[in-house]
């Protein structure tokens, strides 16, 4: 008696794995159809990720940290022509198109000025942005830059003056300088 059921339960496994086999056999997809569905949901999976970089760079520069580190670097490369000449960096990766030729434009009216002993050291670099502003929100920020300069010349006397600008700062795919305002005179209780 044991020997039956061990044969029927033996039966039943074997009828059961045939029956699965038929039925995935005959709603299984053609291997042509397997490979277009997977060749397509990669392809989309692709796009995907490809579209979430991108947004995750964008999202990535629009940030308080990136304003502040191109702000780092175009104040020396805009207010020491020396650092400016030595630095690997170019304003142009930092300025918007039409602020760069508003300052070769600026350049071109101007004679060169040759002073071998002539250098200007920036110090004490903060920068100040309106306290309800959310960085992630806006494409224009002005900023308030504080920095102290000291200025030496030959034949002049080496001079320390405190610098205040308003830079306005345009997003587009990362945070670039659109105008620069001497604020100076407010620090020096003028105007």
């Amino acid at each position: 008696m044991n020997r039956n059921k061990v044969f029927i339960g033996l039966g039943i496994m074997i009828l059961v794995t045939i029956v699965a086999s038929g039925i995935h056999f005959f709603y299984q997809s053609s291997p042509e159809e397997v490979t277009e569905n997977a060749s397509a949901t990669d392809e989309g999976k692709q796009a995907e990720e490809q579209q979430q970089v991108e947004q995750d760079t964008v999202e990535v520069n629009h940030n308080a940290t990136t304003l502040e580190k191109q702000l780092k670097e175009f104040v020396p490369l805009f207010y020491s022509a020396t650092y400016a000449e030595n630095s690997e960096n170019k304003i142009d990766d930092y300025v918007t198109v039409a602020f760069l030729n508003e300052i070769s434009k600026n350049e071109d009216n101007h004679e060169e000025y040759e002073d071998k002993d002539y250098s200007i050291r920036i110090s004490g670099l903060s920068f100040y942005v309106p306290i309800n502003t959310n960085i992630a929100d806006e494409n224009t920020v002005k900023v308030l830059t504080s920095f102290s300069t000291s200025i030496r010349s030959s034949g002049s006397p080496e001079i320390d003056r405190p610098i205040l600008v308003e830079i306005t700062m345009e997003y587009s795919d990362t945070w670039r300088v659109s105008h620069v305002e001497d604020k100076s005179s407010l620090s020096q209780g003028g105007e």
